[in-house]
């Protein structure tokens, strides 16, 4: 074979390994050949895209549902035959060096989920004229910019059992505790209710007007029971895992959501819950700061 390697680098970014929208991308193609060669193009090209792929049975067939979404792909050529006599390239090392600036938009970091990904990779390419191209792919990571967000209290009315809801944000950091202090009044005859706490995380994968979500609890733990003709204050905190992918809500196809969900426990009766949307971050939590809490009232009813 006369193509003894083809690589495609690039130089680490400067911050924390991973690249963010404008910033610019420099590297090299190294083609090293077994002998004297001609070359119709030497091209690289850096894209950055979302794939999801999964499968429904159904009485008489299985249905596969795939979808894509395409960010930015740009070529840049390294070689290009100009003359018939420049084609040839002698046996060696050869190094073409490129730089892409990456696009000032909003980009979707790196993920990998259930039924999808989101990547980001440089391919060199070198075409010769009656023969399959060779090609090399290498991926690099790209972060998006993350933000906190506060929550947006809601109300539902019911009477008899409430509970009142504290919280002090809607974002918080890999690793941080959830606290959560709830104020139960039950004002039932003789009915003892108890509260559970479930911090799930939920995968969403689109095609055309399909949807497939993916669920798991992450954390779930109940909180005390509360007598009939009581009043309670309870404090609860939940661990966020150090392990968890990070809120992804800027991407067409695929989604990365995180939800509390609170439940009154009532016996014989269906419980109630409230799920409110939280946005989990990457990184460290910074030093506690007096926060005013949000609070969210709920009701249900009894009998």
């Amino acid at each position: 074979m006369s193509i003894k390697t083809l690589t495609v680098e690039y130089d680490p970014a400067k911050e924390r390994g991973v690249f963010s929208r404008g910033e610019t991308l420099t590297g090299r193609v190294v083609l090293e050949l077994a002998k004297d060669t001609k070359i119709e193009c030497l091209s690289v090209t850096a894209k950055g895209k979302a794939s999801v792929f999964w499968t429904e049975s159904y009485i008489y067939a299985i249905v596969s549902y795939k979808a894509k979404q395409h960010f930015f792909s740009t070529t840049k050529i390294l070689l290009e035959r100009a003359r018939p006599e420049s084609k040839v390239l002698s046996a060696g090392r050869h190094v073409f060096p490129f730089s892409f600036d990456i696009p000032d938009i909003d980009l979707p970091k790196c993920w990998v989920g259930r039924h999808g990904h989101i990547s980001y990779f440089l391919e060199a390419r070198v075409s010769r004229s009656m023969r399959l191209d060779c090609k090399e792919r290498t991926t690099f990571t790209v972060t998006s910019i993350e933000t906190s967000t506060k929550i947006n209290p809601f109300i539902i009315n019911r009477l008899y059992i409430y509970i009142y809801l504290f919280i002090t944000t809607a974002s918080y950091f890999t690793g941080e505790g959830l606290e959560i202090t709830t104020q139960i009044t039950n004002n039932s005859k003789d009915t003892t209710v108890t509260p559970k706490y479930i911090f799930y995380e939920k995968q969403s994968f689109f095609c055309k007007n399909k949807r497939k979500v993916h669920t798991r609890h992450i954390v779930e733990e109940k909180g005390d029971p509360v007598q009939a003709g009581q009043q309670v204050t309870q404090t609860q905190v939940l661990q966020i895992p150090n392990i968890l992918k990070s809120t992804l809500l800027n991407c067409n196809i695929v989604k990365q959501e995180y939800r509390l969900e609170v439940t009154l426990d009532v016996p014989q009766e269906r419980d109630s819950e409230i799920k409110l949307p939280l946005i989990i971050l990457l990184g460290s939590p910074k030093p506690q700061q007096q926060k005013p809490k949000r609070s969210i009232w709920f009701r249900k009813l009894i009998g």
